[in-house]
C-alpha cells in the first residue's frame, strides 16, 4: 500500500457496519463455512454430495477468501480454484497475478477477456495519476484453466484421439448456462479529499445534519439514503466522535477536515451467459468491497484529532444473484451495470478502484 499519512501517526481501528443490501433470492445460494467436501459435476463445476451412495469422488475444499475456495488434492496441496455461484454450484477458475507495470503483457494475454483487459488497465492508470504503489489485481477465470482434464471422465476423447475438455459453465436463471470470472484488488488508496469549514455556524450544521442522520441510522431508518449511495453509518458516528458539540469548531482558523479511503479487498464479478448460441456474452457486472478503511483527521488550531474505522462489506444488490441481471441482458448490446465507483464523506466523492 502507498505509503502516506496524512499526521504523523494513526489510531488504532474501530469497527463498523456499512453494506449495500444483498439481493438474495430463493434462487441463490452462499456458503459460510471455511472447509467442506465436493464433488464433480461435469463441465468444470463441482456441487454438494447428492447422496451418501454416490461414487463419485470427493474433494475438498477451503474458503479462501471472501469470495474464491481452494480445491485441494488428496495431499492437501492446493490444486486449482473455486467460484461460488448459485444453488450450491462451485465454478473452477484459474489464477494470474496482473504484472502493473506491462500493459503488453496484458494486451497480448489471449486468456483475459476484453473487458477485463479494459478494467485492469483503468484501474491501473487511475492509480498512476494519484502516484499508488503496493496494491495488486489478480484475475480468477475459468480461460486459465490447465487441468480440467484431471475430472473429467477418462472416456471423454475426440475422434482425432485427443482428449475432449466441455465448455465450463454452471446452471442459473431459465436453466441457461453461465461462467463468472473475477478481478480481486487489494489495498487501493484514493486521493486525501480535505474540507475548510469557512465559519463556525457552517461547521455546526453539519453536525446537526449527521447527528440527526445518525439517529435515523439507528433507529433502522433510511440507511441507504445517508451520504449518497453507499451508507455511512460508521462515518456519521465518527464525525460526531471527532466534532462532538464543539461550537469552537470553524472559522478563520483554518479549522479543517482531511479524509482518503483504502479499499483492503474488492472484487468485481463478470456474469457471462452462453445464448443463443454456443458461445458466452458478458451481461452483467457486480462489486464486492469486502473491506475498506476511512481515515479521518479533524484540524483545529493546528491540533489534530484522528479517527479511522474499519468497513466491513459493500456489495451491488445483485452481487448474489448476477446469473438473474445476466439473464435479463441476454443477447442484448450492452450489460447490467452495478459497478461500484464511488465513496461519498462530507460532501467530498472519492473514487473506488474502477
Amino acid at each position: 500500500m502507498r505509503k502516506r499519512r496524512i499526521t504523523a501517526c494513526l489510531l488504532s481501528l474501530s469497527v463498523i457496519i456499512g453494506s449495500f443490501s444483498s439481493g438474495v433470492s430463493a434462487e441463490t445460494y452462499e456458503s459460510n463455512r471455511d472447509s467442506f467436501s465436493l464433488q464433480y459435476m461435469g463441465n468444470g463445476v463441482f456441487g454438494e454430495k447428492v447422496s451418501i451412495n454416490s461414487s463419485n469422488k470427493s474433494y475438498k475444499v477451503k474458503k479462501k477468501d471472501d469470495v474464491i475456495y481452494e480445491l485441494l488434492n488428496d495431499k492437501d496441496a492446493v490444486q486449482n480454484y473455486l467460484i461460488e455461484t448459485v444453488d450450491g454450484q462451485y465454478q473452477l477458475v484459474g489464477k494470474k497475478e496482473i504484472n502493473l507495470e506491462d500493459f503488453n503483457s496484458i494486451n497480448n494475454d489471449d486468456s483475459l477477456s476484453d473487458y477485463i483487459k479494459e478494467d485492469i488497465k483503468s484501474i491501473i492508470k487511475k492509480a498512476n495519476e494519484t502516484e499508488q504503489s503496493g496494491f495488486s489485481i489478480t484475475v480468477y477465470t475459468p480461460n486459465l484453466l490447465n487441468n480440467l482434464h484431471a475430472y473429467e471422465p477418462s472416456g471423454n476423447v475426440s475422434p482425432s484421439g485427443s482428449t475432449w475438455l466441455p465448455p465450463v459453465y454452471y446452471t442459473g436463471k431459465g436453466s441457461l448456462r453461465y461462467k463468472d470470472e473475477v478481478l480481486h484488488i487489494t489495498n487501493y488508496s484514493t486521493e486525501t479529499g480535505e474540507r475548510k469549514y469557512s465559519d463556525k455556524a457552517e461547521a455546526q450544521a453539519e453536525y446537526k445534519k449527521l447527528f440527526n442522520q445518525a439517529l435515523k441510522a439507528a433507529a433502522g431508518e433510511g440507511l441507504d439514503a445517508i451520504l449518497g449511495s453507499i451508507p455511512a453509518y460508521g462515518v456519521v458516528k465518527s464525525f460526531i466522535e471527532i466534532f462532538g458539540t464543539d461550537s469552537s469548531f470553524g472559522g478563520d482558523t483554518d479549522d479543517k477536515i482531511k479524509v482518503y479511503v483504502v479499499e483492503k479487498t474488492k472484487y468485481r464479478k463478470y456474469t457471462s451467459v452462453m445464448f443463443p448460441a454456443a458461445d458466452y456474452d458478458m451481461a452483467a457486472v457486480t462489486d464486492n468491497i469486502a473491506e475498506y478503511e476511512v481515515y479521518i483527521d479533524k484540524i483545529k488550531n493546528g491540533v489534530v484529532t484522528q479517527r479511522n474505522q474499519k468497513g466491513l462489506s459493500m456489495k451491488s444488490p445483485s452481487w448474489f444473484s448476477a446469473d438473474q441481471k445476466a439473464y435479463e441482458f441476454k443477447a442484448s448490446l450492452t450489460h447490467w451495470n452495478e459497478r461500484i465507483y464511488y465513496h461519498d464523506y462530507f460532501g467530498m466523492r472519492f473514487r473506488s478502484a474502477s
